[in-house]
């Protein structure tokens, strides 16, 4: 496992304190196009072979529900698209409280730079912890963008052990 994210740069992961709520702002800057990385994010074949299986409607409004190799599903809702620079969507994992994720993609060069922050987190901690798991995703994504093979031989049944832990 140390192996697979031994290239990996860091997320410049930060909490932001907005009164009454947390956030947890992730930004990488990616070695590949933007539409490239547009399409990992929004297109139901390339999805499934960094972050998870989707199943529902890539619309505004429309619903989708991702399998990420943990005990319970995330369901998401488009609230917003703006290929291929902003995505905005609800996030409910399980029947935990819903919240709101935000992807902003800009060119930078022959690459991109990708912010990602999810919204409505009731404590730092939360926002903490939020933040570690999209950790985990935008390191997957950058391997996938530069070819490397996923470790789901080591990696997803540790994050079903993980979470059944967790979700209890």
């Amino acid at each position: 496992m140390d192996e697979y994210f031994r290239g990996s740069k860091s997320t410049g992961r930060e909490l932001r304190d907005h009164g009454s709520a947390w956030s947890s702002l992730l930004r990488r800057r990616l070695g590949a196009p933007i539409e490239r990385v547009w399409a990992a994010w929004t297109d139901p074949e390339v999805l499934p072979k960094w972050l998870g299986k989707p199943t529902g409607t890539f619309a505004v409004g429309g619903t989708i529900v991702l399998d990420l190799s943990q005990p319970r599903p995330t369901t998401c809702k488009i609230v917003a698209c703006e290929a291929p620079t902003l995505l905005r969507t609800t996030w409910r994992y399980g029947d935990f409280g819903e919240s709101e994720v935000e992807l902003r993609l800009a060119r930078d060069g022959d690459g991109t730079t990708l912010e990602l922050e999810h919204f409505a987190c009731s404590t730092a901690d939360e926002a903490r912890g939020t933040g570690g798991g999209w950790e985990v995703a935008i390191h997957s994504l950058d391997n996938f963008l530069r070819g490397l093979p996923p470790p789901s031989d080591i990696t997803f049944p540790a994050m079903d052990h993980a979470w059944s832990r967790v979700a209890g």
